[in-house]
């Protein structure tokens, strides 16, 4: 195999997020097949929750504390990426073969490197990103479009997780896109613990386009006998703040019972996985979705949303598949889960089966080389 010398770019290795996860993983293939990998970033946390995969990386960082500024205006906080992707400008090689940035606003970089051999991982468009946080009233329109267009003209390839996110895209850009998907790992067996709750579980970044809420609404709505003895597991960062006392609030109103962390250790996941009855993952356009598949191979059922990445890949399979923010639809869903169980776990082999098969993290390098390569010869 050609040896490639590649770039990769992230704004930050601190949260332990799906987005970071694919880009650790895909540092570590890329050199377990004889690639040479840098890695820069605003900021490296450490110790980090993928270090393991990334101990043999040679890592650049700014040095910056990357999430420090929360009480700023949104046009402060693009302002202030702009600088950082300049400074990171220069700490960049100009012997790459590919430049590789990975989500937003990691393309910033690209006017300040001004190579063509480039590849971004888009998880979402920065303007649609604004647009669903609700502060597109903030910030100019065209200021937004200008950068972030300008940003984008100057890769040759853009790929997406999935096909929703792709038509997103091309809706913003005028750019050579294709759909690459991602991967999911879980090597460590999880033995279900039998106990006297339903516990409802959900992995992520707990926001409001993860959308965590609909899932204690939906629970609230169940009826009495199930409600009280049905948990709501929660595991990720909450941002921003004003939104985990929501979402407190809303559980302690509702009686619903909630358990909420912020971040867990591979060893506390995999106990979490033991207890979960149903993987709950009810987004808003969510590119991709690890934690549904990592529950799949984790030999944990699943709902999912109609706007999550995955169901490009599950739709063929027995996966309830309810509709975004319809909390009654999420309700249902849930109680029949718990009525049919049974009938869903005997599901999982065949679905484990398919992502061993076409979903590792070798096969999406592979994947993932083959464009750097296409990128090369353009």
């Amino acid at each position: 195999m050609e040896t490639l010398n590649i770039g990769l770019i992230n704004s930050d290795l601190v949260l332990p997020r799906g987005g970071q996860k694919q880009l650790c993983y895909l540092a570590y293939y890329l050199k377990k097949f004889g690639h040479d990998v840098t890695i820069y970033t605003y900021e490296k946390k450490k110790p980090y929750i993928y270090d393991s995969l990334i101990e043999n990386i040679e890592i650049k960082e700014l040095g910056v504390d990357f999430y420090k500024p929360h009480k700023v205006t949104w046009g402060e906080i693009l302002l202030r990426y702009i600088t950082l992707s300049k400074k990171l400008s220069q700490l960049i090689s100009k012997n790459h073969d590919i430049i590789n940035p990975h989500c937003v606003p990691s393309q910033l970089v690209m006017p300040f490197l001004k190579t063509k051999n480039a590849v971004w991982m888009c998880n979402e468009p920065m303007i649609w990103n604004y647009f669903s946080w609700k502060f597109s009233q903030i910030l100019p329109i065209f200021w937004i479009y200008a950068l972030d267009k300008c940003a984008v003209s100057w890769f040759t390839k853009v790929c997406m997780l999935d096909k929703k996110m792709e038509k997103i895209v091309n809706e913003h850009y005028s750019c050579d896109t294709c759909v690459v998907g991602s991967a999911v790992d879980w090597d460590v067996p999880v033995h279900h613990i039998e106990n006297d709750f339903f516990d409802v579980f959900m992995v992520g970044a707990a926001g409001p386009q993860k959308r965590p809420i609909d899932i204690i609404k939906a629970v609230s709505e169940l009826p009495q006998n199930i409600k009280k003895r049905t948990r709501v597991i929660l595991v990720g960062n909450t941002h921003p703040i004003e939104y985990k006392m929501e979402m407190h609030t809303i559980a302690n109103k509702n009686s619903v019972n909630l358990i909420h962390y912020d971040e867990v250790t591979t060893k506390q996941l995999r106990n979490l996985y033991a207890v979960a009855d149903v993987s709950l993952f009810v987004p808003e356009l969510q590119p991709w979705g690890i934690f549904p598949l990592e529950s799949i191979l984790a030999g944990v059922p699943v709902i999912i949303s109609d706007q999550c990445g995955v169901t490009d890949i599950l739709r063929n399979f027995n996966v309830p598949i309810v509709s975004t923010g319809n909390i009654s639809d999420i309700t249902k869903a849930l109680i029949d889960m718990l009525e049919n169980r049974e009938k869903y776990l005997r599901c999982l082999p065949s679905i484990q089966e398919f992502l061993k098969n076409n979903y590792t993290w070798e096969k999406y390098t592979y994947r993932m080389v083959d464009i750097y390569k296409k990128v090369l010869v353009t």
